[in-house]
């Protein structure tokens, strides 16, 4: 009975305290408040705004009540062009509050007038055509106007013949390493192609300048894929180049190569390949199972049959000259929510096809997960309080252990309180706010994490303290020296901190 006494008071203070909005106007109405309601702080702080809407369900009019600093109303016309475009975006104008109610004269004049420029608003010009499309755009002020120079433009074209050189990357299945390998090259000549170039008029062309008339093209297909990006450098002594960026494709759609500037203005040899361009090659599932960035050797990842990322090698992993002095992979585990629950590195020579088909043909934890396990498995000097049946079992080298909902043993003692405010614990309980009762916990929350240290098996962690809303409070970190770090932070009704 006393919550529903309550509830209806609340219901009665929100309707006297509404405001004055316009009732002949189509609105929707929002308010945030920034600290409880109680019967005693019925006005409690809030952020109040009211979109008003035409016919058409088009905002004409957006009202921040009472948000400047002197208590105004801050107001945004919307205003359309004949074709039901919005042409104009006006900067706020404040005005007297009227406690929401529409506001009329408000509109280009107005707001002009109010930051004393003819165009206070940025502004687009659309082509006159059913695709709409934006030709101009400008800034607000003066210099930026529409018809001064300062303006971005797009032109929509389509491409010269001998404009865009044609890449082709060709897919072929290895049944070795399981993967699609992709060689790539200038394409052959065919009824797209004349000479290694796209023939004229068979790709879109956008050319885009912005304010200092720096230009930009855009080659897109007929997929909708962009096929180059070129940048005009304008040189100091008047001449300019093209600075041209190659996205290509396989037959299934996946970015195979993207060139660079540098490499696209030679011939594409192997050389220039694996100095200077991004390679991916994919397997069956059209995951990236292997991938190479200027400067470094292949890469490698292996997946579980949940599609998660279990393994990664780079060239350095390859070898017995790395942190570890073995070959192998770092490993991530995983638990059933997909959350990371720990993280090492696995000593294996093996390569990568035949740990995929491992984890393809894995049967006893098909799903590849770890669980919470109150009885902890003890490596590199830690206590891990996981199950370790998914792969890899054995050969590992734990880096970081990830804990979430609960807090594992051997966290500092868990306060009830910080700066005053009640910490949510690991155990449901019940939490009463404003009269209302709910069962909260950690659940779902990061609540602690391990780190190695990489030269010996001593540890960091890092543990995190949260309010009965969820929110973190408090912070509790011990390094590998035996030193701590402690955090605790007060936060206000809508989580913003009041001191730390």
């Amino acid at each position: 009975m006393k919550k529903f006494i309550f509830i209806l008071f609340f219901l009665v203070v929100a309707l006297f305290h509404a405001q004055s909005l316009t009732n002949t106007e189509n609105y929707i109405y929002s308010r945030t408040y920034l600290e409880a309601v109680t019967s005693e702080q019925p006005n409690a702080a809030q952020i109040q705004s009211v979109q008003y809407l035409d016919g058409m369900g088009r905002t004409t009019q957006s009202i921040a009540i009472k948000a400047s600093p002197g208590g105004k109303d801050i107001v945004v016309p919307s205003v359309y062009d004949d074709s039901g475009k919005q042409t104009k975006s006006f900067l706020p104008q404040p005005v007297d509050t009227q406690n929401g109610a529409y506001i009329s004269g408000i509109g280009e004049s107005s707001v002009n007038a109010y930051y004393g420029i003819s165009n206070a608003y940025s502004e687009v010009s659309y082509e006159k055509s059913p695709l709409g499309r934006v030709m101009k755009s400008a800034a607000p002020g003066t210099e930026w106007q529409m018809s001064g120079t300062h303006t971005q433009k797009i032109d929509y074209l389509s491409n010269d013949a001998g404009e865009v050189k044609k890449y082709k990357a060709t897919t072929s299945w290895n049944a070795s390493s399981q993967i699609n390998d992709v060689v790539v090259a200038v394409a052959a000549d065919d009824q797209y192609t004349t000479n290694g170039y796209y023939n004229a008029n068979t790709l879109y062309k956008m050319v885009t300048k912005d304010e200092h008339d720096n230009e930009t093209h855009t080659f897109i297909n007929s997929k909708k894929q962009t096929l180059l990006v070129r940048k005009i450098n304008k040189k100091p002594n008047g001449t300019a180049e093209n600075l041209d960026t190659y996205y290509v494709y396989d037959e299934f759609d996946n970015i195979a190569c993207v060139i660079p500037p540098k490499a696209s203005n030679s011939a594409l040899t192997s050389t220039i390949l694996d100095q200077l361009c991004y390679q991916y090659k994919y397997d069956k599932y059209n995951r990236i199972a292997e991938k190479k960035i200027p400067g470094k050797g292949w890469e490698y990842v292996v997946y579980d049959q949940q599609g998660r990322p279990v393994l990664s090698q780079d060239a350095n992993l390859r070898t017995t000259t790395n942190n570890f002095a073995k070959r192998g992979w770092m490993f991530n585990k995983y638990d059933k929510f997909g959350r990371i629950a720990y993280t090492g590195f696995f000593v294996s020579s093996a390569e990568r096809a035949a740990l995929q088909t491992t984890l393809n043909n894995a049967s006893s934890n098909a799903n590849n997960n770890e669980t919470p396990s109150t009885t902890p498995f003890t490596l590199n000097g830690i206590n891990v309080y996981y199950t370790k049946t998914a792969f890899p079992t054995a050969s590992m080298t734990i880096l970081s252990v990830n804990y979430y909902d609960e807090y594992p043993v051997g966290s500092p003692a868990f306060p009830s309180q910080i700066q005053n405010q009640a910490t949510l614990a690991s155990v449901p309980s019940a939490i009463i706010s404003n009269g209302l009762s709910s069962i909260r916990s950690t659940k779902t929350l990061p609540t602690a994490s391990y780190t190695k240290n990489i030269e010996n098996d001593s540890w960091s962690s890092a543990f995190i303290w949260y309010d009965t809303m969820g929110r973190a409070i408090g912070t509790y970190g011990n390094n590998h020296l035996g030193g701590y770090t402690r955090t605790e932070t007060e936060l206000d009704f809508s989580g913003s901190v009041q001191k730390t």
